[in-house]
C-alpha cells in the first residue's frame, strides 16, 4: 500500500469519527442547571461547597450547565464524570478548596489514577 493510500485511509477513518462524535453530541439533549440542585450544597470555610449538587447533578443528566456567578463554585472532592456528558461553565469559577489536594475532575471509570 502506497503512502497516499495510506494518508487517504487515515483522513477517511478521521472523517467518520468526527461524524460520529457530532451526532453523539448533537443526541445529547437532557440538560439541568447545577443550581437546581443548591439543596445539597453544604457551607464550608470558603463558601458554598458544590461537590455533591455536581456530582448528583452529572449522574442524573447529560449536560450541566454552571451559571456565571460572582461567587467561586467550591468544590471539597473529586467530581467523577460519567460517559457522555458535557459541561458548560461559562462565566463560572470552579475551584477546589486549597485544603483538597487532588484532582477536580475525573472520569467515572479512573478513581485512583490507575486504569481500571
Amino acid at each position: 500500500m502506497s503512502k497516499k493510500e495510506i494518508k487517504q485511509q487515515i483522513l477517511a477513518a478521521t472523517l467518520e469519527a468526527k461524524k460520529r462524535n457530532e451526532a453523539a453530541i448533537s443526541a445529547l439533549n437532557d440538560t439541568v442547571k447545577l443550581t437546581e440542585y443548591s439543596h445539597l450544597v453544604t457551607q464550608g470555610e470558603h463558601g458554598k461547597v458544590w461537590t455533591k449538587a455536581f456530582q448528583t447533578a452529572l449522574c442524573e443528566h447529560e449536560i450541566v450547565i454552571i451559571p456565571a456567578s460572582d461567587e467561586v463554585y467550591w468544590l471539597d472532592g473529586t467530581v467523577f464524570i460519567p460517559s457522555n456528558r458535557r459541561i458548560e461553565a461559562v462565566g463560572a469559577t470552579i475551584r477546589l478548596v486549597p485544603e483538597f489536594p487532588y484532582i477536580m475532575l475525573c472520569n467515572e471509570h479512573i478513581h485512583d489514577g490507575t486504569l481500571a
